[in-house]
């Protein structure tokens, strides 16, 4: 597995893009990304929301998700992609 705690800008680019390109593949489209590197975890974390995810169940969007990162031949460590629903305004 790749070390995501120190991905260069265009290592996260390529990921991002492997993952939508493969959730598009699934019929999931639409979704926005943004990456974070938060204070809990030592590592970038990839956040993917769309509003496919609004009406599923978590397992539905876990599975979905597992998917997608087995499409894109992307090995993230736990929390690495989190894949959700729209922003509630």
């Amino acid at each position: 597995m790749q070390d995501w705690t120190n991905l260069y800008e265009e290592e996260r680019r390529d990921i991002e893009n492997k993952i939508m390109r493969a959730l598009s593949s699934i019929g999931i489209k639409g979704g926005v990304s943004r990456w974070n590197m938060p204070a809990q975890l030592p590592h970038w974390q990839l956040i993917i929301q769309t509003s496919w995810c609004a009406d599923k169940s978590r397992r539905e969007v876990s599975l979905a998700l597992e998917q997608a990162m087995a499409r894109a031949d992307i090995q993230a460590p736990m929390n690495g992609v989190i894949l959700g629903g729209p922003p509630e305004n």
